[in-house]
């Protein structure tokens, strides 16, 4: 039956002889091969390397899974409890009034409404067969919407008959209702074709939120399966399939996808596979008796040491024997027994408490009954696992790591090559392993040499997983295990001194850099429009800031900054650096710019105090107290202050042993000499010697010449302060009055 083309995915139309092979090609490095045998597959058209993307395509049709939970009918999200939003129409469960009005909906609504008795319509919340009608009903109208594509449809494997002779009655009860109660389909065979090419054909995705639906590929549905794939199949969140070479494949070789689960025994995929697509798997796994080594579904010999039963079928019952005695078990009561172990696990209390050495004897009880590669194991395991994922306890860990270690050896033989079980697989191994060796180099039980030897083993296995979980779709909801191997495999790379080698994402990088920094990497520039506060905390780590900032905001930005001693991002604002060259002084920084010299005052006495020369001469009407705190740290005032006010600045200036500025006014300098007395300093111009005659009898007590003349009228109590020191006198003193001064003089000679 020929294959017309389509839009989104041109295919070649070709008739295939029943009698010989027939070649289709594609648009894909793959083409299209029909036998009598195996009907229609698709195999390489030319060597393909692990890991190339050999087929894209968009589902035809998507809608709910068979039996689901209440999801919306418009976007595909899961409808929360305990309400039921519904579509005013067709009383469908809708998330919302937009989504119930959606052009999408706006087709099957008008057809769902006409179940008036709502017959169909899920009633309350939990897991429902209903949804089995709208995938079926969606494909239905295609006839009439996109009839290239129905015509696909109808040129999908079906085996409508067989179901119908079987009876099944899910199956009778969706094309029941289609066709009788909603009138969808005047054709009962087209119903009946539809919904069996859905079961036969469809693949399992995720759509927005996780939530598991089933779409249509046609070109996908020519795909043979394996119980071992060569491809593997990803999809995005819009249900498109990306399908890569999970090994390498020769030209010719065909494409093998797996219809069921990998790791079900070989009786529970030889019924699935014969229930839902009838036929019998021949692949290299299930004609092996020992499936590749694994004794995948091999119990034991009760007799024999070591050694395992195998599988033999005659006319259609499957028996197991002993390859080396006449031991032999029926498949029923193997089955049996495995049933009961597998109910072990999800109820006996060595999983409730979670004590890992209790896990880890259920688990050494398994392998005494089965293989230690046994499917039953590897549930046990996953199981344990799942369990165990929060306890980061040494023992804890050194159970998880060899878990994860035997899971590994599994899968490397089930699910060869680049497959997203093998990725996540080798992430949660080398994971595991980084924080054992952490934890044992924390309690001092690992040297150093071993320390960084088990970190390496760890990188190379985040390494591999990274490669293969690169692969996914960027929208696919199983990325996530790619960022968290890129975490992984960074968090390791630091801990051997390494470089990381995934930097973030910029779109998001004020928060992202928040955290590279507290690991002292360098990050990429981000937005800068919210960089006042991620630089602080840069800056906090003594970083280069990311990109220079708004200056309009500098000011406390600067002021963390030079905490640290690093050098501004950019000049701030000076109208608003007065308390931020106050802080930069105290860490004996240049100030950035000159500030306003209006409000220096205050700045320059700080800056003063830790020995800086202030920013620009201040103002001299108010230096008086700032001369005042510089002369006491012993230090040049900045620029001479107005005469007019110096009697108390020289009082202090004298204090500090400094020479006086200017003369003073001499008509004030009694009290003033009398201050720089005590500190023996040259005092200012002599006083008037009208009132010298107590001084210089003082002064000749300490063996000093009277003062030349200079102005006596205030004096006086200036040079007796100045005497008692050892001081000359500040001025020449008046004659008149020289009698009493050099009889005290000639006194203290004398003594």
């Amino acid at each position: 039956m020929g294959v017309e083309e389509r839009s989104t995915l041109p295919i070649s139309t070709t008739q295939h002889d029943n009698t010989k092979e027939s070649v289709t090609p594609l648009p894909f490095p793959v083409e299209e091969r029909a036998t009598p045998e195996a009907g229609r597959f698709l195999v390489a058209s030319r060597a393909v390397c692990a890991g190339e993307l050999v087929l894209i395509e968009a589902p035809v049709a998507l809608g709910p899974r068979a039996t689901s939970s209440l999801l919306c009918l418009g976007c595909h999200t899961a409808i929360p409890e305990p309400d039921i939003p519904r579509c005013p129409d067709c009383w469908w469960p809708m998330c919302s009034p937009a989504c119930a009005a959606a052009p999408a909906h706006l087709l099957e609504c008008a057809v769902l409404a006409r179940d008036t008795e709502r017959m169909a319509q899920p009633k309350v919340h939990g897991y429902t067969p209903r949804y089995d009608v709208i995938l079926t009903l969606r494909c239905l109208l295609l006839q009439e919407s996109d009839p290239a594509t129905w015509r696909q449809m109808l040129d999908l494997a079906s085996h409508a008959a067989r179901r119908q002779q079987e009876g099944d009655e899910r199956h009778a009860a969706t094309v029941t209702y289609v066709t009788k109660v909603l009138g969808a389909a005047p054709d009962p065979a087209a119903a009946h074709h539809i919904r069996d090419a859905i079961v036969t054909n469809c693949f399992a995705v995720r759509g927005p939120g996780g939530v598991s639906l089933r779409g249509v590929y046609p070109m996908m549905a020519r795909m043979n399966h394996a119980c071992r794939p060569t491809v593997t199949v990803s999809s995005d969140q819009d249900g498109v399939m990306y399908v890569r070479a999970a090994v390498d494949l020769a030209a010719g070789a065909p494409l093998h996808v797996t219809y069921i689960g990998l790791t079900q025994p070989l009786w529970e995929r030889r019924a699935l596979l014969d229930r839902v697509h009838y036929f019998t798997c021949d692949c290299q796994r299930c004609c092996d008796p020992c499936e590749l080594g694994l004794h995948y579904s091999s119990p034991r010999c009760e007799k024999c040491k070591n050694q395992y039963l195998e599988p033999t079928t005659w006319l259609g019952e499957v028996t197991w024997e002993c390859p080396k005695c006449p031991s032999t078990r029926s498949q029923a009561v193997i089955q049996e027994e495995v049933r009961q172990w597998e109910s072990r696990y999800d109820c006996q209390d060595v999983f409730l408490y979670k004590a890992p050495y209790a896990v880890k004897a259920f688990l050494q009880r398994v392998e005494e009954t089965f293989h230690p590669t046994h499917h039953v194991w590897v549930r046990t395991a996953q199981a344990a696992l799942a369990i165990l994922h929060p306890d980061n306890s040494t023992p804890t860990l050194a159970l998880k790591r060899d878990l994860w270690r035997r899971l590994l050896v599994v899968y490397n033989v089930l699910e060869p090559g680049l497959t997203r079980r093998r990725g996540v697989t080798l992430y949660e191994l080398g994971a595991t392993e980084a924080a054992l060796a952490r934890a044992e180099r924390k309690a001092d039980t690992l040297t150093h040499h071993f320390y960084v030897q088990y970190l390496q083993g760890a990188l190379i296995n985040l390494q591999e997983a990274v490669a293969i979980l690169s692969l996914e779709p960027p929208r696919s909801s199983e990325v996530k295990w790619y960022f968290r191997a890129q975490k992984q495999l960074d968090e390791v790379r630091r801990d051997l001194g390494l470089t990381p080698l995934y930097p973030p994402d910029t779109a998001s990088l004020t928060q992202v850099d928040e955290v590279k920094r507290n690991v002292e990497l360098t990050p990429l520039p981000p937005d800068t429009t919210s960089l006042t506060q991620v630089d602080e905390v840069k800056r906090d780590v003594e970083l280069t800031p990311l990109t220079p900032p708004d200056t309009t905001s500098l000011t406390q930005v600067d002021e963390v900054k030079r905490d640290v001693e690093v050098t501004p991002l950019t000049p701030p604002d000076t109208t608003s650096l007065t308390q931020v060259d106050e802080v930069k002084r105290d860490v004996e920084l240049t100030p950035l710019t000159p500030p306003d010299t209006t409000s220096l005052t205050q700045v320059d006495e700080v800056k003063r105090d830790v020995e800086l020369t202030p920013l620009t001469p201040p103002d001299t009407t108010s230096l008086t107290r700032v001369d005042e705190g510089r002369r006491d740290v012993e230090l040049t005032p900045l620029l001479p202050p107005d005469t007019t006010s110096l009697t108390q600045v020289d009082e202090v200036k004298r204090d500090m042993e400094l020479t006086q500025q200017t003369p003073p006014d001499t008509t004030s300098l009694t009290r003033v000499d009398e201050g720089r007395r005590d500190v023996e300093q040259t005092p200012p111009p002599p006083p008037n010697t009208a009132s010298l005659t107590q001084v210089d009898e003082v002064k000749r007590d300490v063996e000093r010449t009277p003062l030349p003349s200079q102005n006596t009228d205030s004096l006086t109590q200036l040079d007796e302060v100045k005497s008692d020191v050892g001081l000359p006198s500040l001025t020449l003193q008046n004659t008149d009055s020289h009698t009493q001064l050099d009889e005290t003089r000639t006194v203290a000679t004398w003594e």
